[in-house]
C-alpha cells in the first residue's frame, strides 16, 4: 500500500525564525510560489493603480513547530499575500529579514 500524502504547498519551501511570535509560532514555513494574482485599475486619465507592479510570485506563510520542524499545513497565517515575495511578505506584517 503506498502512503498518501496531502500536498499543500507547491514551489519554494523557506523556514524562517521570527520574534516576536507570529500567531504563535516562533518559527514560520514561507511557500513561495511562481505565479500570483494580480490586478491594476487603469484610470480614464491612464494613471495605474497600484502603480508599482507586484511580484510575479505569491508567498504563504505556515506556523512550523517541535523539535522535528512539523509544518502546520492546516491553515495558511495572517500575512500570506498574492503578488508578494517573502522578504515583502514579512516586511507587510512588521518582520525583517537579517
Amino acid at each position: 500500500m503506498n502512503p498518501v500524502m496531502k500536498l499543500f504547498a507547491v514551489g519554494d519551501l523557506e523556514l524562517y525564525h521570527v520574534s516576536p511570535p507570529l500567531h504563535g509560532y516562533h518559527v514560520v514555513a514561507a511557500s513561495q510560489q511562481l505565479w500570483a494574482m494580480r490586478m491594476q485599475l487603469r484610470h480614464p486619465d491612464g494613471r495605474l493603480e497600484p502603480p508599482e507592479a507586484d511580484d510575479p510570485v505569491s508567498t504563504e506563510l505556515y506556523g512550523v513547530a517541535g523539535e522535528g520542524l512539523q509544518i502546520d499545513s492546516t491553515e495558511k497565517l495572517p500575512g500570506s499575500a498574492d503578488g508578494r515575495n517573502v522578504a515583502r511578505t514579512l516586511a507587510a506584517i512588521g518582520y525583517t529579514i537579517i
